[in-house]
């Protein structure tokens, strides 16, 4: 139905089928149609870390939620920090404050 009636982008072809691997080059592309990316939970293994790595490499706003930086469980968030235009994120506004730099 989306695709009848709404736009819809997709790097694959119609009918292409799904495959886990084809995730990091679906994660490219939702970061580059992006301002920024937010990130409210990730494991260490999550594939939302494809998007996050995405957004240093084409400088896309990275932000980072307060919970999941402060994880004691959770290694990834440190070294993503790093990044030029990553930041904690702490409330929405945020989010705006970088964009209208």
């Amino acid at each position: 139905m989306i695709y009848r009636e709404h736009l819809l982008i997709s790097p694959f072809a119609h009918g292409t089928r799904v495959f886990q691997s084809n995730f990091p080059e679906r994660n490219r592309l939702m970061a580059a149609l992006t301002d920024a990316t937010v990130i409210i939970e990730a494991s260490d293994t999550s594939g939302s870390l494809h998007q996050a790595k995405e957004c240093e490499l084409i400088g896309k706003w990275l932000f980072i939620a307060r919970s999941v930086v402060d994880d004691p469980n959770l290694t990834w968030p440190k070294a993503f920090l790093r990044y030029r235009r990553a930041r904690v994120l702490t409330r929405s506004q945020d989010v705006l404050d970088a964009l209208a730099q």
